[in-house]
C-alpha cells in the first residue's frame, strides 16, 4: 500500500500542471460493462482506500445504470460516482452516493460537485426522498463539497473503515421543486476553469445579499415597524441557497411589545 502511494504520487508530481482554460470534462453514463467496469475499478481502486470485488461494481451498476456517470479528460477518465436509489425499511426512497473518485489533479474544478448534482438530480426526478452517504470524518473538502449541497451530518461511526477512521453518515432531504438546474442539450460537455469559478463566486455574492436583506427584514418585525408586511410575517419568510437549503421561521411571528414603564409614586 505505501508504494503504491508513492508510486502514485511521483506520478502526479511529473505531470504539468493543469491550465484550467484549456479543460473540457465530457460525462457519459454507465451502458457498457467491456468498455466501462474495468476502467472504473482502476479509479476507484486507485484513490479510495476501501477495497471492493467486481461484484461489488457490478451490483449498483447493473441494478442502477443511471446512478453511475463517468467524467472524461480527452481519453482519460478523470471522475467517477456511482449510486444507488431503493425503498429503505424506514418508508423512505434513499438515494445513496457508494462511491466518489475525482484524481487529485482535477479536483478543486468543480468536478466532483458536479458529479454529485448529476445523481442527485436523477434521485429526485425519480421522487427520492432522501439521499444519504458516508464521508471520513478527516476528509475536509468531502465535507465541504457535501454540506455546500445541503447534506448534514446525521451521526458520527467510529472505527466505520478498514483503515480504523470514523465516518460521517451524512443525510439530505429533498425538497420540490428540484433545486438543481435541468440537464440543457449540450449538458455533455463540461468547462472547468475560471469562468465557471467566477459564476460560483457571484453566486455567494448574491446568496449573501439576500441573507443581508433577511436579517433586515428580521430585525425591522424585532422593531415591531408598522411598514412590515404580512407575508414577511408568516411562513414565507425563506433564504434560498444553490441546493436545498431553506432559513424558516414557522407560524405566525408576533413582533415583541414594548415593556410597560412604571410612573414613580
Amino acid at each position: 500500500e505505501a508504494a503504491r502511494e508513492a508510486a502514485r504520487a511521483a506520478a502526479e508530481a511529473a505531470e504539468e500542471p493543469l491550465n484550467p482554460h484549456d479543460v473540457e470534462i465530457r460525462f457519459e453514463d454507465y451502458h457498457d460493462e467491456d468498455t466501462q467496469i474495468q476502467v472504473i475499478m482502476d479509479l476507484v481502486d486507485n484513490e479510495l482506500s476501501e477495497p471492493y470485488n467486481i461484484f461489488t461494481y457490478r451490483y449498483f451498476v447493473n441494478n442502477w445504470p443511471n446512478l453511475t456517470f463517468l467524467a472524461w479528460h480527452g481519453d482519460k477518465c478523470v471522475g467517477v460516482i456511482i449510486c444507488k436509489l431503493d425503498h429503505h425499511k424506514s418508508g423512505t426512497y434513499r438515494g445513496y452516493v457508494a462511491m466518489l473518485v475525482v484524481i487529485k489533479r482535477y479536483r478543486k474544478l468543480g468536478l466532483g460537485r458536479e458529479l454529485v448534482r448529476r445523481c442527485l438530480t436523477v434521485m429526485q426526478r425519480e421522487g427520492a426522498d432522501e439521499c444519504m452517504l458516508e464521508v471520513e470524518c478527516n476528509n475536509e473538502g468531502a465535507l465541504r463539497l457535501y454540506q455546500s449541497l445541503g447534506f448534514i451530518r446525521d451521526k458520527r461511526l467510529e472505527k466505520y473503515y478498514l483503515n480504523g477512521h470514523d465516518a460521517f453518515r451524512m443525510k439530505l432531504r429533498f425538497k420540490k421543486p428540484c433545486p438543481w438546474r435541468e440537464p440543457q442539450e449540450d449538458d455533455g460537455i463540461f468547462k472547468a476553469g475560471l469562468e465557471f469559478l467566477e459564476k460560483e463566486k457571484e453566486k455567494t455574492r448574491r446568496r449573501m445579499e439576500e441573507r443581508s436583506e433577511l436579517a433586515e427584514a428580521i430585525r425591522n418585525m424585532d422593531l415591531g415597524k408598522e411598514d412590515v408586511g404580512e407575508e414577511d410575517q408568516t411562513l414565507g419568510l425563506g433564504l434560498w441557497r444553490d441546493g436545498p437549503l431553506w432559513l424558516q421561521y414557522p407560524g405566525k411571528y408576533d413582533p415583541p411589545k414594548p415593556e410597560e414603564s412604571s410612573s414613580p409614586s
